[in-house]
C-alpha cells in the first residue's frame, strides 16, 4: 500500500476483514513476517553462491540483515561465472540471465558492470530475450525494468529489443477471455500471475490496461477454497507465490474480495505449504518434503508482501537502490558534452559501449562503425549482399554496409572498394549525416557554402563535402568547441554522437 494514512488504511483493512471473514490484516503480516525472518535464518545459515538469486533477491528486498560475508560471497562466485561463461550465464536459456540481473540490481550493482561484462547486453536481440517463449519476454521486460536500463544495440544483423516490441508480444499471447500460459489454450495462474507483474509499470496504456484488468479477473476466479492456486490441475506453492507477487506490485491488498475466498487470503493459501525451520512444500500432502524452488518463490513472495504492506516500491522496481537513469550509462562520460547524445542513442538502442562499461567518446571510428550507428540511426534493417570486393560475407559489419550502400548513405571511394576498417573523417561523416537528413525527410536549412569562409580552415574542406559540412553547421549538427572545423580529422565516437543525435532531435525521430 503506498497511502501514508496509517489510521485510514487500517479502518479499510478492518472493515473488509469483517464484512469477509478474513484475519485482520495485521494478523496475517505478523504471519508473513514471521515466516520470512524463519526463512532468512534458514538461507543465511548457508553460504551463497552462483544460482543463488531468489534468495539473495528475497533477502535484500525484504529489509533482511544477511549474515556476514553472505552477500559477497554470493558475488564473488557470481563474477566468476560471468568470467568463465563470457557474460552470458546460459546460453540455452536467456530467463538465466534475467534472473541474475535482478539479483546483481537488488543488491545495488550496476548490472551492465559485473566483472567487465554487460548482463544486459544479450537482451538486445529480441528473438534472443523472447527465445523461451512468453516466459522470456516477461522476464526479459522486468530485467531491463528493474534499473531503468536502457535497452542495448543488438547484434548486427539481428532483431532489435525494444519494451514496446516486448510489450506487443506478450499481448499477442493473452488467451481468449484473458490471461495468459506459457503453453496450451487455456491461461494458468503461474503465467498469468508473472505476466501482470511484468505489464504493472505500463497499465495506463489503454492496452494494458485492460488485459491486466482481465488477467486480474481471470485470477480472482481461479482462486481456490483454501486461497491458493493451481497450475494443470495441481494446487501448489509456487502458483501461489506468483499470484502474491502479482497482487502486491499492482498494489491489490490481501483483504480485497476478489481475493478471498471462503475467509482465506491468498496469503493463507501460501501459509498451507510452510513447515517452519524448514522451509515451504511443492505441493501440500503425505509424503511430500520440502523444496528448494517452492521455498525461493514463497521467500520472495513474502518479501513482496511486506515491501507493499511497508508503502516501498514493488519486488522488482529497484529504483530505490539503483536507477540507471541517474547514474553515467558509461563511465567515461562524466564531463564530456556528448553525454546526452550517447545515452539518449544508447536507450534506442543505435549506439553501444566498449563492452566494459565505457563509451570511448575519444575514440575514433571505422567507417563500418559508422555505417552500423547511422543506418540503426534511421530506422533500417540490416541487409544482405555484399556490394564492395573488400567487405567479405563473413564479417560482422557486412548487412550494415549493405543497408547503408542500398540506402544511398554510402557510395565506396572507387574500384568497388569501401575500405571498412579505416576511419573516417569529419567531412565524410558530415557527407552521411546529410544522405541520413534526406532518408529522415529533414530539409533543414539550405546550405550556404560561404559560411564556411568564416571558419579558420574553412577551405581545407574537400569540394565535395563542402555542401554537407555547410548544411550540418547551418543546422547546428557540426561538433565542434573552437572555430577550427578540422574536416580531415578523424571523427571521433562522441562526435558522431552529437551529430545523429542533433539530425534526430530535429527530424522530430527523438526528444531532446
Amino acid at each position: 500500500m503506498k497511502g501514508k494514512d496509517i489510521s485510514r488504511i487500517c479502518a479499510v483493512l478492518l472493515a473488509a476483514a469483517v464484512c469477509l471473514g478474513a484475519l485482520p490484516a495485521a494478523a496475517e503480516t505478523d504471519a508473513a513476517l514471521s515466516a520470512a525472518q524463519d526463512l532468512a535464518s534458514i538461507y543465511g545459515a548457508q553460504p551463497a553462491g552462483a544460482g543463488s538469486e531468489w534468495p539473495v533477491i528475497a533477502l535484500v528486498r525484504g529489509g533482511f540483515s544477511a549474515p556476514e560475508g553472505w552477500l559477497e560471497g554470493y558475488y564473488a562466485s557470481l563474477e566468476k561465472q560471468i568470467i568463465q561463461k563470457e557474460g552470458v550465464i546460459n546460453p540455452r536459456r536467456i530467463t538465466d540471465q534475467d534472473r541474475v540481473i535482478l539479483a546483481v540490481t537488488a543488491m545495488g550493482k550496476d548490472a551492465r558492470k559485473v566483472a567487465g561484462y554487460d548482463l544486459t547486453a544479450p537482451l538486445g536481440d529480441f528473438d534472443r530475450a523472447i527465445s523461451t517463449g512468453l516466459n522470456g519476454a516477461v522476464w526479459a521486460l522486468k530485467a531491463l525494468d528493474c534499473g531503468n536500463y536502457p535497452v542495448p544495440a543488438a547484434p548486427a544483423g539481428k532483431t532489435q529489443t525494444t519494451r514496446d516490441g516486448l510489450i506487443a508480444h506478450i499481448l499477442t499471447k493473452e488467451m481468449s477471455g484473458g490471461g495468459f500460459a506459457q503453453t496450451g489454450t487455456y491461461a494458468d495462474s503461474d503465467m498469468t500471475a508473472m505476466t501482470l507483474q511484468a505489464l504493472a509499470p505500463y497499465r495506463e496504456r489503454a492496452d494494458v490496461g485492460v488485459a491486466v484488468e482481465r488477467g486480474i479477473a481471470v485470477l480472482s476466479a481461479m482462486q481456490r477454497p483454501d486461497g491458493g492456486y493451481a497450475t494443470w490441475g495441481n494446487d501448489t506453492c509456487e502458483s501461489t507465490a506468483q499470484v502474491l507477487v502479482a497482487m502486491a506490485t499492482l498494489d491489490i491488498p490481501l483483504t480485497d474480495r476478489r481475493f478471498v475466498k471462503n475467509g482465506s487470503t491468498v496469503l493463507d493459501g501460501l501459509l498451507r505449504y510452510y513447515r517452519p525451520g524448514e522451509g515451504f512444500l511443492h505441493m501440500d500432502g503425505e509424503g511430500m518434503t520440502v523444496d528448494g524452488m517452492a521455498t525461493g518463490q514463497a521467500f520472495y513472495a513474502l518479501a513482496a508482501l511486506l515491501r507493499q504492506e511497508r508503502g516501498q516500491t514493488a519486488l522488482y522496481q529497484m529504483t530505490d537502490v539503483f536507477d540507471a537513469e541517474t547514474e553515467p550509462l558509461f563511465s567515461d562520460l562524466a564531463g564530456q558534452p556528448c553525454r546526452a547524445a550517447v545515452e539518449a542513442l544508447a536507450e534506442a538502442g543505435i549506439v553501444n559501449g566498449m563492452g566494459d562499461g565505457t563509451f570511448a567518446p575519444q575514440k575514433t571510428m571505422t567507417r563500418a562503425e559508422l555505417c552500423a550507428i547511422i543506418v540503426r540511426g534511421v530506422g533500417r534493417s540490416p541487409a544482405s549482399g555484399t556490394p564492395f570486393s573488400d567487405v567479405p560475407g563473413s564479417k560482422w559489419y557486412t548487412p550494415w554496409i549493405a543497408a547503408a550502400f542500398d540506402a544511398g548513405i554510402v557510395q565506396g571511394v572507387g574500384g568497388s572498394r569501401f575500405i571498412p576498417e579505416s576511419t573516417i573523417s569529419r567531412q565524410e561523416a558530415a557527407v552521411m549525416v546529410r544522405r541520413a537528413a534526406r532518408i529522415l525527410g529533414f530539409e533543414g536549412t539550405p546550405p550556404r557554402t560561404d559560411i564556411l569562409s568564416a571558419r579558420p580552415d574553412g577551405d581545407s574542406v574537400a569540394k565535395w563535402a563542402r555542401e554537407d559540412v555547410a548544411f550540418c553547421l547551418e543546422n547546428g549538427l557540426w561538433p565542434m568547441e573552437g572555430e577550427a572545423l578540422e574536416p580531415a580529422r578523424p571523427v571521433l565516437r562522441g562526435e558522431l554522437a552529437q551529430m545523429l543525435y542533433g539530425l534526430l532531435v530535429r527530424a522530430g525521430r527523438m526528444e531532446a
